[in-house]
């Protein structure tokens, strides 16, 4: 690793994706290290919270976890903080591991994220599947994975209810590794990646190198009601595009003609990812047209525009 830099990271969440991941993070080359959880240790994730013993219960995580660090590794400055995360925390760090369990927490912290233009590696399981990001601060990611979570009913996550542990595992140590490509300034893409334990598959998409830069949301939709209203207001051609359409190395030539004609569009695709990339591109490109991007899966739709 290169030698020891000045940056800041904060954890937040100490539960088993964290456990998974911490150890490989400490061999990062960071200066301080933040970990927030207001969460005490219990008896039933012990499984896939290794790092506790039932020594260690009913105290804080965050403060067994520190003492877990300084035992092993007295070169880093480790502070806890045992309380849960709210967006006014008066620190900037220099990049922040989400792995919390909770949508509104979620929410929180890519708000917090992208307000204050903080990198963010993005970590979230469920039963056996998993999710795993880094999250540019200038990236339409953060919009669409915002609208997303925002779309739900707030039905909290958990890594409860028959989570498989190896899922946790496999999600914590990739979070871990696109860490360590942060720190090498490796990583040049913005990616989304899913885990399906059944079938130990990743599925994983990717923003072109130069889709740093972020549509406005005056061009991102985020509700059903909104697509209805924008459709109806500017007569837009609905156009869904391919699954794997990366941009702008791809440009549809049905989307190219329908701009040409000096038509307005609204565009979708499967998961709502491949549109916010797509606005982001030709709305620079046109600028004299209407284009805007459903930031959401298509299937949402379709009851209301048939």
């Amino acid at each position: 690793m290169k030698t020891s830099s000045k940056k800041h990271i904060l954890l937040i969440g100490a539960g088993g994706l964290c456990h998974a991941a911490l150890p490989s993070i400490l061999d990062l080359p960071f200066e301080k290290m933040t970990l927030m959880d207001g969460d005490v240790v219990t008896e039933e994730p012990l499984p896939r919270q290794w790092l506790f013993t039932k020594n260690d219960l009913d105290q804080f995580k965050v403060v067994v976890l520190q003492k877990w660090i300084s035992d092993r590794n007295s070169n880093k400055s480790v502070v806890a903080l045992p309380k849960y995360f709210h967006e006014e925390i008066d620190f900037r760090p220099d990049l922040v591991f989400d792995f919390t369990d909770r949508l509104s927490s979620k929410q929180s912290i890519m708000k917090f994220c992208q307000k204050h233009k903080i990198p963010l590696i993005h970590a979230a399981s469920q039963k056996n599947h998993g999710a795993v990001a880094f999250l540019h601060p200038e990236s339409s990611l953060f919009h669409h994975l915002l609208a997303d979570l925002e779309g739900k009913d707030n039905t909290e996550m958990s890594c409860n209810d028959g989570v498989t542990t190896s899922v946790v595992g496999t999600i914590g140590m990739q979070a871990a590794h696109l860490g360590w490509l942060y720190f090498e300034d490796v990583i040049i893409q913005n990616g989304y990646s899913m885990f399906d334990g059944k079938s130990n598959q990743w599925e994983t998409f990717k923003l072109h190198q130069g889709m740093a830069d972020k549509p406005t949301f005056d061009h991102l939709i985020t509700s059903v009601d909104q697509f209805i209203s924008i459709q109806h207001k500017y007569q837009t051609t609905i156009l869904h595009l391919g699954e794997h359409a990366v941009f702008p190395s791809c440009e549809p030539d049905e989307l190219q003609a329908e701009l040409l004609r000096g038509g307005n569009v609204i565009l979708i695709c499967k998961n709502g990812m491949e549109a916010s990339t797509a606005v982001a591109h030709f709305s620079k490109k046109f600028k004299d047209k209407h284009i805007f991007a459903f930031a959401g899966p298509a299937d949402s739709l379709i009851p209301s525009i048939e």
